[in-house]
């Protein structure tokens, strides 16, 4: 090799994230007026980031007990960790049955199972169509490859759930199928309960196995009632993985707060993947993070700090339910030339706005709104004080 060759010179520029990169470029916009509907993250009616009271209370405490700051275990702050199983999968789990451990938010949870799926369960996995825009980058990352199913008909705005199930009875056994637990991401279009039991009888039948992204737990119908199809397919009898979040529901984006669940049908088997999953943490991040696992064990197992939790939880819920409600009525009011009822429909902080990318660049130049290529429309970045604005500016592209 020439002394003067460059290791590095030959890589091409990969492209920016899609969701990530329009903070930045919202940033760099200098009009007045401007709205970003794109990142996923909550915000007030005044459109400010909101930290819950819960949250505040439990960080006071975490100064007040003066902990060390020693490495946690490989899993993680033990607390934290039965508490978030029982959140999940209720206070009866089997724990013979379940391995979970705290992980670097949701999307570390999401690649631990990446990485367990490719290495010890299967080389295919199927994405619903569409999903999140980093889960098809974290799943080939670990070397899966990585197929998709019909879950959503584009031009009727609504779950297409008979193709759905056409497409999974048609699906090899042992492949790996991704499934959304509540307020799908990014359509806001959930299956109802008597749909997931037809899922979990020919998920069985085909032999395939589930790993549920439960992202927003809460914002869909109730804290408990968006895991019932995870608690479904656990009292059924399945093994799964869960990945679970805290970035939205307690508000811990930057903290990044996750939680990974496995469950086989028996102990010894939970043993056996729980070493393989344990090597594949100390491989990787090592522990994680020991702040957030005080933060978040402090709300879940103290009642009163849970139960202003959940109230603060309802509230946001409440507040993107009113707003999704107004926006479909003030669209419907101003004469679009397009049905967005379908949005009135969905659950959540998202719902597909149904336009092109040349339409979405347009918003994004001529009215400085931001959204992904997708068309996805952050509803809870929507408030009392853009909203005329933003309907307005979308309405015009359609007259």
């Amino acid at each position: 090799m020439d002394l003067d060759t460059s290791f590095l010179e030959s890589m091409d520029l990969a492209p920016d994230d899609a969701i990530l990169s329009l903070p930045i470029l919202f940033s760099r916009d200098e009009r007045k007026i401007k709205v970003n509907l794109g990142v996923g993250s909550y915000r007030t009616d005044v459109g400010k980031p909101f930290v819950l009271n819960a949250i505040r209370q439990a960080e006071r405490r975490c100064i007040e007990l003066a902990g060390d700051k020693e490495y946690q275990p490989i899993e993680g702050h033990l607390q934290y960790i039965e508490e978030s199983a029982k959140l999940i999968l209720g206070d009866r789990f089997d724990r013979d049955r379940v391995f979970a451990c705290q992980t670097v938010g949701g999307s570390g949870a999401l690649s631990l199972a990446a990485r367990f799926i490719s290495q010890e369960v299967s080389r295919h996995l199927y994405l619903p169509n569409p999903t999140w825009m980093n889960h098809e980058a974290i799943f080939a990352a670990a070397g899966l490859k990585v197929l998709t199913y019909p879950y959503y008909d584009f031009k009727e705005h609504l779950l297409d759930f008979p193709l759905m199930c056409s497409s999974i009875k048609t699906m090899p056994p042992g492949s790996a199928i991704v499934f959304h637990s509540c307020c799908h991401n990014p359509t806001g279009a959930d299956l109802h309960f008597k749909e997931w039991q037809e899922i979990s009888a020919l998920v069985r039948k085909q032999q395939i196995f589930p790993i549920f992204d439960n992202a927003y737990q809460g914002f869909g119908t109730h804290i408990e009632e968006d895991v019932k199809p995870i608690r479904l397919f656990y009292q059924e009898g399945h093994e799964m993985i869960i990945a679970s979040s805290y970035s939205k529901n307690m508000g811990l984006y930057g903290e990044r707060a996750g939680v990974f669940l496995l469950v086989s049908r028996k102990a010894a088997t939970t043993q056996k993947c729980a070493s393989h999953l344990k090597r594949m943490i100390r491989s990787n991040y090592s522990s994680p993070p020991l702040h957030t696992g005080r933060l978040v064990s402090l709300i879940l197992a103290d009642p009163q700090l849970k139960k202003d939790w959940l109230d603060e939880l309802r509230q946001m819920k409440a507040r993107i339910d009113t707003m999704r409600e107004s926006f479909t009525k003030k669209l419907e009011e101003n004469g679009c030339n397009e049905d967005f009822s379908h949005i009135l429909k969905e659950k959540g902080f998202f719902s597909l706005i149904g336009m092109n990318l040349e339409k979405i660049l347009q918003l994004r130049e001529e009215k400085g709104i931001y959204l992904p290529p997708d068309g996805r429309i952050n509803i809870a970045g929507l408030n009392p004080s853009n909203l005329e604005y933003v309907v307005n500016s979308i309405c015009s592209l359609f007259k």
